[in-house]
Parts: C-alpha cells; sequence; structure tokens
C-alpha cells in the first residue's frame, strides 16, 4: 500500500500574498495595518468658515478650491470609514469643523467640511486638519497635521 502526499491551498480565511481565501477570486486585498494620510497642496492651504453651514479650502485670495482635501487610506475593515477634522489648535483638541464620510471610501477627496463652532475664529488664525480612519466609532489610523491659515470668516 502507497500513500499519497498532496498539498492544499490555503484555507479559507487565511492570508496569501495579501489577499484573504475564500473572498470573491481571493482577490480582495488586505493591508498588514490600517494607514491613512491628508494632503492640501500648500498653494491651497486656506479657509473660508461660514459658522452655520461649511469650512472650505481656499487660496490665498479666498477662492474656493474643489476637492483640495486629499485622504488617501488602507483599511483591514470595509466597514471603516474616514473622518476628517479641523481643530484650532495643533494638539487637536477644539474641534472646528469634521465631516464623516461613507465606509470603504478610503481614496477620497473634498473642497468642504460641516462647521461645527467656530465661535472666537477670526482672520489670520492657524487652523489645523486631520484626518482619520475609524472603526466601531474609534480611530484605528491618524494622518499628521496639516496647517491653514483663515481667509474669511
Amino acid at each position: 500500500m502507497s500513500t499519497i502526499v498532496q498539498n492544499y491551498g490555503p484555507i479559507y480565511g487565511e492570508v496569501v500574498n495579501g489577499t484573504v481565501q475564500g473572498r470573491p477570486n481571493g482577490s480582495v486585498y488586505v493591508p498588514i495595518s490600517n494607514t491613512i494620510s491628508l494632503d492640501i497642496n500648500p498653494y491651497y492651504r486656506y479657509v473660508n468658515i461660514s459658522n452655520s453651514w461649511y469650512t472650505e479650502v481656499t487660496d490665498s485670495a479666498g477662492a474656493a478650491i474643489a476637492y483640495a482635501i486629499e485622504v488617501s487610506a488602507q483599511s483591514q475593515d470595509l466597514s471603516s470609514l474616514v473622518r476628517i477634522s479641523l481643530y484650532s489648535d495643533a494638539a487637536c483638541t477644539t474641534l472646528v469643523a469634521q465631516t464623516d464620510r461613507t465606509a470603504g471610501e478610503f481614496n477620497l477627496k473634498a473642497r468642504r467640511i460641516t462647521t461645527v463652532d467656530a465661535t472666537g475664529i477670526s482672520v489670520g488664525d492657524t487652523l489645523y486638519y486631520r484626518v482619520e480612519l475609524i472603526n466601531n466609532n474609534t480611530a484605528v489610523a491618524t494622518s499628521s497635521v496639516v496647517p491653514v491659515e483663515v481667509v474669511n470668516v
């Protein structure tokens, strides 16, 4: 009697070469870690603030720039969402504006975010953008901070 030894492929749910066995065609990329980055062109690091509605990125003259906020994220969970926030302090403790994007939307561009509280903000103040990858209401990845100058309130 002889024994046949045969290798089997990965088991369902096992990660192989960045893909997970059992997902469609095994082709869904699962990153090693959650990451997120924020980029705003240095020429457009200015904001207009409407205390009653939204905050938007502009040029130094106050002209709105479409989709100047660029976010790139990698998430281990498709239910994660991107949160774009603007703070009045570099430590990111006092919120001025914030918007959550649709879960699973990881590479995006934005222009406006919803104003939360612009009390005490004046022309010439420096504010700070930061983005976070949120899962179950907890930040699993955070970008570096990008300073912007207020040109219109």
